[in-house]
């Protein structure tokens, strides 16, 4: 069977467009959103609650209330942790009653809303 010029036209037509939705998803994805100060302040915010408790009621209880229900963190020998609860016992042993917070600039939170 041989190919007809509206065949052609179809196939580079789908060819393109699969090349420009991608392009467009990107670049829509990567915009600022105009409520960016306020999510960096919320962020900024969050850490600092995440701190003070660290220092009044210890890690372990921090974690516990920070975390989801359905929170995963990976620690040591890449293991998860699965869990609030299961959180707050692993944060609870012994070893790191004693832990603290480190404050320090968040680089992370002034990329928010770019691609870079």
């Amino acid at each position: 069977m041989q190919s007809t010029p509206v065949m052609k036209f179809k196939k580079n037509t789908m060819k393109t467009l699969l090349l420009i939705i991608p392009i467009i998803f990107f670049f829509c994805g990567c915009s600022h959103s105009d409520g960016e100060e306020e999510i960096k302040k919320e962020i900024f915010q969050a850490e600092k609650a995440f701190e003070r408790m660290t220092s009044e009621k210890g890690i372990a209880e921090a974690f516990y209330y920070f975390a989801d229900v359905n929170a995963i963190i990976k620690r040591g020998n890449d293991t998860l942790i699965s869990g609030k609860e299961n959180i707050r016992m692993y944060y609870d042993k012994k070893r790191l009653k004693n832990a603290t917070v480190i404050p320090m600039l968040n680089e992370n939170a002034k990329k928010i809303g770019s691609c870079s």
